[in-house]
């Protein structure tokens, strides 16, 4: 059975779940405390976050994969995830959040945190903090995905998972390659590879802006051209590649779209170095069922690897990730 799976998508509406009933995903990982809303505060407000969350999902009749044997189950499934970590976590924190279904993590989401820095500042290193939350994260289980980290962060952290032999895994969920496209959003080659080689996960997202400086209404071509670079440099790694595309699974007036894309804008310093416009995923994704869309441009592209790409790697990853 083919198995439909990104790695980053949003079913939220502002601070609301709503899971449009056309949606077809087989499982995704979602964002269970938006980084940009009042529950980025606390662990205990983040926690309270997630279990509503959680809660109403299932009541949309998603339910959530806290471990392997929840992967092959049927229904809709969701991994939850957060794209940032509140500034004072303890190391219980850290165990109460995967206790309640939190099962990836991130450092930071743009700006310096007291953990290293997020994509905003790519120069700030990881800091003894950040050092200690990784094995918090690897004594729980909990996987690291270094999406949003700046470039810096990202490398003192494998540097640190590698000489501290810590067991963790590693993924960059949804991303570009900074090769392709220098957004501080997209992590280097070299970082890439080393995520892969220590037996990650890369998925290529779908923001126009951040694929690529052409002031389009967006497309295909940028997210297929990252894609085709990836199997250029990870030869031997095509099983570690997959989507995650950060697009929202709904269908939206186009006034609604355009003012959740001015919160995001307004809450990121804008420049050079991260010029957001909109529309920030093309036009053709605005859709619950986006999926069907990518699943046809894939197997155009990548015929040899699509059903890798649309699911199969991510189902393999996280059958490995999850606990039993």
């Amino acid at each position: 059975m083919m198995v439909f799976f990104d790695s980053q998508m949003k079913p939220v509406r502002g601070e609301e779940i709503e899971v449009d009933p056309r949606y077809n995903l087989d499982l995704a990982c979602v964002t269970a405390a938006p980084p940009m809303g009042k529950w980025a505060s606390s662990t205990y407000d983040v926690l309270l976050r997630v279990d509503r969350f959680g809660d109403n999902l299932v009541d949309q009749d998603v339910y959530i994969a806290n471990s392997r044997e929840d992967l092959i189950s049927v229904g809709r499934k969701a991994i939850l995830c957060l794209q940032h970590t509140p500034q004072d976590i303890s190391q219980d924190g850290v165990r109460k959040l995967f206790r309640v279904g939190v099962r990836m993590m991130t450092i930071a989401y743009n700006g310096e945190t007291p953990f290293g820095g997020g994509f905003k500042v790519p120069n700030v290193p990881l800091t003894d903090a950040g050092k200690e939350l990784i094995r918090w994260f690897g004594e729980s289980g909990m996987i690291l995905d270094l999406s949003h980290a700046g470039h810096q962060t990202a490398r003192d952290a494998l540097n640190f998972i590698e000489e501290s032999d810590i067991n963790i895994r590693v993924v960059a969920s949804h991303g570009g390659v900074f090769e392709k496209y220098p957004n501080p959003r997209n992590l280097p080659m070299e970082l890439l590879r080393r995520i892969v080689e220590m037996g990650g996960l890369v998925g290529v997202y779908a923001l126009t802006f951040g694929l690529t400086g052409e002031d389009h209404l967006g497309g295909f071509s940028a997210f297929l051209d990252h894609l085709s670079y990836l199997f250029g440099e990870l030869r031997g790694f095509e099983r570690s590649i997959c989507i995650g595309t950060d697009a929202v699974y709904r269908e939206r007036p186009i006034s609604e779209w355009k003012g959740e894309f001015d919160v995001m804008a307004g809450s990121i310093p804008q420049g050079e170095s991260f010029p957001a416009r909109f529309p920030d995923t093309s036009y053709e994704f605005n859709t619950p069922r986006l999926f069907d869309i990518v699943e046809h441009e894939v197997r155009d592209a990548f015929p040899n690897f699509s059903d890798g790409i649309l699911g199969e790697n991510m189902f393999r990853f996280f059958s490995e990730a999850l606990p039993r």
